[in-house]
């Protein structure tokens, strides 16, 4: 029992859930919790990649988009984005999300930056608690989409570390 809480430790979260197991086992997770698997928009997607409807952390998302590895089905990646909203709307969503981010975990190091548009964005390192052990990284930005009809997007961005490094090196071993 305590191998397996340790090990449910070792992955970045989102929704309260580990970026961890098959896509199938995560879909039925952020089920539970509210979300609507997006039918249309999934038609339109690459195997690897699953899309959602519904709410993070309080506000209504534009689209959910959780990231697997079509071989394994292992889940490694989660983006939520927020669009059509004001720029004043956004900067303030960016603001408060942020700042959620960084009072939830104790041992993280972030780097703040402006994209090429002036919008905010910054990279979290998240870290297991009282270790040097990464487990995964969050994005969060606001950026000008370069395609009709440039919009500008929020993002949060969530990689888990040991499943990321196994999609890449997966992809890797075929070249």
């Amino acid at each position: 029992m305590l191998f397996s809480v340790n090990l449910w430790g070792q992955h970045l979260n989102m929704f309260g859930i580990p970026l961890n197991g098959s896509i199938d086992n995560f879909t039925t997770k952020l089920v539970s919790k509210g979300l609507k698997v997006d039918r249309e928009f999934n038609k339109q997607l690459p195997n690897g990649v699953r899309a959602f409807k519904g709410s993070f952390s309080g506000y209504l998302a534009s689209q959910i988009l959780i990231f697997y590895d079509p071989r394994t089905k292992t889940v490694f990646k989660g983006v939520t984005n927020f669009t059509d909203l004001a720029d004043q709307t956004l900067l303030e969503m960016y603001g408060d999300i942020r700042a959620r981010i960084h009072a939830k975990y104790e041992n993280f190091l972030y780097y703040d930056d402006k994209n090429d548009e002036g919008f905010p964005k910054c990279e979290i390192n998240v870290f297991k608690p009282k270790s040097d052990t990464c487990l995964g990284v969050i994005h969060i930005g606001i950026m000008v989409m370069k395609v009709y009809p440039y919009s500008k997007t929020l993002y949060i961005s969530y990689e888990d570390n040991i499943n990321m490094e196994k999609f890449t090196k997966q992809r890797s071993d075929d070249l």
